[in-house]
């Protein structure tokens, strides 16, 4: 893990802030503009270490009223969580 790739994810998860911010102003065009350029792609590939900027993610649909999608990451946010928990517990056992 380099130490630009750090600051990198840092950086995004304080954009992710600002956004957060943005959705508590109401700041619908900001929200929409972060959604088509900066927003992380769940569909690309992946990435738990990005589930912050997803919850965000989510949210945002959801003020835009786009509930599929929000309801689509919810379920990939959800399924990876609930494998690692199952395994955690299996080997709790």
């Amino acid at each position: 893990f380099s130490k630009e790739k750090g600051k990198a994810e840092f950086s995004y998860n304080i954009d992710a802030v600002h956004i957060l911010f943005s959705l508590y102003e109401g700041n619908v065009k900001k929200i929409t503009d972060w959604l088509k350029n900066s927003a992380p792609d769940e569909y690309a590939s992946f990435n738990m270490l990005d589930s912050y900027r997803y919850v965000i993610k989510m949210r945002c649909y959801m003020v835009t009223k786009n509930y599929a999608a929000a309801i689509a990451l919810a379920e990939k946010l959800r399924s990876p969580i609930t494998w690692i928990c199952v395994k955690l517990i299996f080997c709790l056992l």
